[in-house]
């Protein structure tokens, strides 16, 4: 455990503020969720990943996708690789492209498809498949394995 030198007091309503500089490591942001749990005599909170929860599941689907496409075909939560059909891919920081895609838009090129998974209004990863080429039935794959997803996701929570 690392000490911070921070000291926050709860309030009369039981909340605790997560400092910014704390936050802002962790990347944390506004509305994301975080889960809160005891650790021998510690209050821990920790960054959620309800991509990372459905591990197994989404699995299934990049092994199923990849037999349907070949290619890379891979999922991320807002932080890593969660599955991958290239395991070494798996547990990797995401990067600045998967980024745009959290933001909100697709990428789309010729090598390269990245959909954004979401759910509940809230993008919680990324779909994607790298292959020589990207044709309108990959597309429609891989857009429909990341609605697919943010579907169990909503039904999870």
């Amino acid at each position: 455990m690392r000490a911070t030198g921070m000291l926050r007091r709860i309030d009369n309503l039981g909340r605790v503020a997560v400092p910014k500089e704390l936050r802002r490591s962790l990347c944390i942001s506004e509305g994301e969720p975080v889960e809160i749990f005891i650790e021998k005599e510690e209050v821990v909170l920790k960054k959620y990943s309800p991509v990372l929860e459905m591990k197994k599941i989404v699995t299934e689907f990049v092994h199923v996708v990849h037999d349907i496409l070949s290619g890379n075909v891979f999922v991320t939560d807002r932080d890593q690789v969660v599955a991958s059909s290239e395991s070494a891919q798996i547990g990797e920081k995401i990067d600045c492209t998967i980024e745009k895609v959290l933001e909100g838009e697709a990428i789309i090129e010729s090598h390269l498809a990245i959909f954004p998974i979401r759910s509940e209004g809230f993008i919680l990863g990324t779909v994607g498949l790298r292959r020589k080429d990207i044709d309108a039935t990959a597309l429609k794959v891989i857009k429909m394995t990341a609605s697919i997803i943010g579907k169990q996701l909503d039904s999870a929570s």
